[in-house]
């Protein structure tokens, strides 16, 4: 413990028995709060190291900053492109759309002239049908016409 010393006005104010006490009172309060040149060397080197990390965090706080803005950009441009790629989708959407009317208008088309095709089919089976029951009816009569003929032959042949 450092001894201090009042002043002579405040010894002489005070009397030399309380500034004594006064000083020894203040030195040691002192003493308690205050730090020695190795403690306070120690403390500026610890606050010059942090203050020297906390330029380095500011530095590459800064860098991310940069880096943001740069995703940022690349981000916005990877939008727009998705913006394109969108309206393109949506174009192929409706020529989709376009293509599936149509197909579904070929394939009305289409069941049409099969509808057509077959009524076609059904008027020739009926003709065919009743031209062959025709032909079979004739053969039938022309059969009977001729096994008539050829009875009455052998019964003119047999009569003669």
């Amino acid at each position: 413990m450092m001894m201090t010393r009042m002043p002579e006005t405040v010894q002489r104010a005070l009397g030399d028995d309380v500034a004594q006490a006064f000083a020894t009172w203040l030195g040691d309060v002192l003493d308690d709060r205050m730090i020695d040149r190795r403690e306070f060397g120690e403390s500026k080197d610890h606050l010059e190291a942090l203050s020297a990390n906390v330029t380095q965090v500011r530095l590459e706080v800064d860098d991310l900053g940069k880096r943001l803005d740069k995703v940022e950009m690349r981000l916005d441009g990877v939008e727009k492109r998705l913006d394109i790629v969108e309206l393109r989708l949506s174009s192929v959407e409706q020529g989709l759309t376009e293509l599936r009317a149509d197909v579904r208008e070929l394939q009305r088309t289409i069941d049409e002239r099969f509808d057509k095709l077959n009524e076609r089919f059904d008027l020739m089976y009926d003709r065919m049908l009743s031209q062959t029951q025709w032909t079979i009816g004739l053969l039938s009569v022309f059969g009977t016409i001729i096994a008539i003929l050829v009875g009455i032959n052998q019964i003119g042949q047999v009569l003669r």
